[in-house]
């Protein structure tokens, strides 16, 4: 006969509720910023599309504690006004390093390129339209999980139950 495990105290309610509120405050934080991503996914679909040279791509090595990240810069007019742009994704969408990387060799220096702008403000371009990438997901499923796990906290203390972690 194995013996029970024993039963793990339950959280102080204030302990819970705080930990309830924080993790409401982050999931709805990733919740927040993957829905500006989906916002700039279909806002890009009605730009308009121009030619523009690559002025310089390169991938920087940012070190093991923080992000690296692929530099990109781009010429393009348009009706006969100049501009230079530095998306590769509109808005704040990115890709992963691996794929950063893959698009550092694609967009090489003096080759043309179709850049894609916001007939609105010609100023705000990039080189692809939206593109729901991991990081958009990954934000998707933190910020659910952070959102669940607060709703569950939450209903337990509103029920009066125990919170056990």
């Amino acid at each position: 006969m194995t013996p029970a495990r024993p039963i793990k105290p339950a959280m102080n309610s204030r302990a819970a509720l705080i930990l309830a509120l924080l993790c409401g405050l982050l999931g709805l934080s990733f919740l927040g910023w993957t829905s500006s991503q989906i916002w700039y996914i279909y806002a890009s679909s009605s730009w308009s599309r121009t030619r523009g040279t690559i002025l310089e791509s390169r991938y920087i090595d940012n070190g093991p504690r923080r992000d690296d990240e692929a530099r990109i810069r781009y010429s393009y007019q348009v009706e006969g006004q100049a501009y230079a742009g530095d998306h590769l994704l509109p808005g704040t969408l990115a890709y992963i390093d691996a794929d950063e990387e893959q698009k550092v060799q694609q967009y090489r220096p003096g080759m043309t390129a179709n850049v894609y702008y916001d007939p609105q403000n010609p100023a705000i371009s990039s080189l692809e339209l939206g593109i729901a990438t991991r990081l958009t997901y990954i934000g998707l499923i933190i910020g659910l999980l952070f959102t669940s796990g607060a709703g569950y906290i939450g209903l337990r203390l509103i029920r009066g139950e125990p919170v056990r972690l």
